[in-house]
């Protein structure tokens, strides 16, 4: 039932006393997480599992917890964000660090037009003008772009007692050793498990795999493709490695060491974070051929190195919806051969035609019911495995399901809104469209680079990988597969014609005759 075995990992009887849409999904996504961050949580478990060597270890035991390392690199963090951020938790002892290591950095500045503190804060507004995630969060929750490896850090939270910390404790000429150690590392507010969860969804997938040898050349690929996308910005990872290093190295000279210091790498050791992940649904292995496909179609595409980042992110984001609708599904209704029908509007030129557009309404309400439906058969599970006399409580049960609710369809919801895979963004009638940065993901990831399709061929793909439904013929063929009496949709004729506008518009749509129509992959194929 789940992957990998929990009861090697995790007893039943803890299980069942997490939120409901954890049992249902796996120890998931949660409400607090944003759109980018799906990526960069993922990137650090790829970065940091095998003992912080990184990839997919194909070996990994099916009954083992999958762990991995992180550097969270607070001194290069501090460097970026830490003046930029609001003043609340800019604590005393993390000033003096930044002030610190902007000294350290200036005095290796050498400038004949410009001051070198002109220098340091062109330095540090180059960085900060590539962050992912600022809001109004403090300095160490903000994030950004994983231009290079040292850039992805890990989630930190505040902790109370740095507001107390004193940079040189008891007026000692040491630095605290606290000061970037007294952070909540593992708490998963901002960095929810989404990534995680999509990190094992594709390592089960490559270890299900019957042929081992196409397995592990598929694995490595994804890792040479993953690593040479962290590379592509080298004055990033130059800039980044020293500006740590200094701090690194200052720290080794004056801290007061209290952990290993008679090693020759107590700085790492200092700074190295263990992580674990936990578990997700065996079921989604069903899916993991087409999640692995589409990152391989992505990654192999000469896209623009950021453009690729944020292709990939939108995946995650699509990728993760298929598996929590796709579980939904089934366990609201049983069915484990079929998916429900993504029935999306396509965004109209001119007029919205109002039979399709509630049509689309119809189809994400029903997606909805099954995952609301899907929670409260959970939550019978729940209590028909629970020695708990107070699991009759009729209140306790609605509060389990509303705080279920905010980690499922809730949370698709928003970020769904946030990509703009739902509209409208408030109110009623909510529905699937589909934005010209989702159709160019479907385009890049389901059809391979310098290739092309017949239109045919790409909705009957969209309808296979996701259950997307832009014409009537997959709407038609999804019923039939249902054994379902002939249902037609004349409507979506108009759908699919905005469809090929938008296609063509984009330059995917090459029309040979009246009645072919191709959709390719413009891209090269990347060495």
């Amino acid at each position: 039932m789940y992957y990998p075995n929990i009861d090697k990992i995790n007893s039943k009887d803890e299980v069942i006393k997490e939120n409901l849409a954890i049992q249902l999904y796996g120890k998931r996504i949660y409400e607090g997480q944003t759109v980018g961050e799906y990526l960069l949580e993922f990137l650090l478990v790829f970065l940091g599992c095998n003992d912080g060597k990184g990839g997919f270890n194909l070996k990994h035991g099916l009954n083992d917890q999958v762990k991995y390392i992180t550097n969270p690199n607070i001194g290069l963090k501090r460097f970026i964000f830490f003046e930029n951020s609001k003043n609340e938790n800019r604590h005393d002892i993390d000033r003096m660090a930044s002030d610190e290591l902007n000294r350290l950095l200036m005095e290796n500045i050498d400038s004949e037009k410009f001051s070198v503190n002109q220098v340091l804060y062109q330095i540090k507004d180059l960085f900060y003008g590539f962050n992912l995630i600022t809001k109004q969060r403090s300095w160490f929750a903000q994030s950004m772009m994983p231009l290079c490896k040292d850039l992805v850090f890990c989630e930190a939270q505040n902790n109370t007692s740095r507001k107390r910390m004193d940079y040189y404790p008891e007026e000692s000429s040491k630095i605290n050793s606290s000061v970037d150690k007294d952070f909540a590392f593992t708490k998963h507010s901002f960095l929810g498990r989404g990534g995680e969860v999509y990190y094992m969804h594709l390592l089960q997938g490559l270890q299900e795999m019957t042929d081992a040898s196409e397995s592990l050349k598929i694995a490595v690929e994804l890792d040479n493709r993953i690593r040479g996308l962290l590379s592509s910005f080298p004055h990033f990872e130059v800039l980044s490695k020293y500006i740590q290093n200094k701090w690194n190295d200052y720290l080794t000279e004056h801290m007061h060491k209290k952990v290993s210091s008679e090693s020759k790498n107590w700085v790492q050791e200092y700074h190295v974070q263990k992580m674990d992940c936990h578990w997700i649904k065996s079921n989604y292995v069903k899916a993991a051929p087409y999640s692995i496909k589409e990152l391989r179609n992505i990654l192999s595409s000469t896209i623009n190195p950021l453009e690729k980042l944020e292709l990939i992110n939108i995946g995650i984001i699509l990728q993760m919806f298929r598996l929590m609708i796709n579980e939904a599904y089934f366990v609201a209704t049983g069915c484990n051969e079929n998916k429900p029908v993504w029935l999306v509007q396509v965004p109209a030129i001119d007029k919205v035609n109002p039979k399709v557009k509630m049509m689309a309404v119809k189809y994400y309400s029903k997606i909805e019911n099954y995952m609301t439906n899907a929670l409260s058969i959970q939550l019978d599970n729940q209590k028909a495995m629970s020695s708990d006399e107070s699991s009759d409580d009729r209140n306790a049960d609605i509060k389990k399901l509303k705080d279920a609710y905010k980690n499922s369809h809730k949370l698709m919801r928003k970020i769904g809104k946030d990509i703009g895979l739902i509209t409208p963004i408030t109110g009623q009638n909510m529905r699937f469209t589909i934005t010209d940065d989702i159709m160019r993901y479907l385009v890049l990831s389901l059809i391979e680079p310098s290739t092309s399709i017949t239109l045919d061929s790409f909705l009957a793909k969209l309808y296979e990988h996701y259950g997307i439904v832009i014409r009537e013929e997959e709407y038609t063929r999804h019923y039939r597969s249902l054994d379902s009496n002939e249902v037609y949709a004349p409507s979506l004729i108009k759908n699919l014609e905005e469809f090929t506008i938008q296609l063509r518009n984009n330059g995917y749509l090459k029309e040979l005759s009246d009645a072919t129509a191709i959709v390719m992959n413009p891209y090269d194929k990347e060495d």
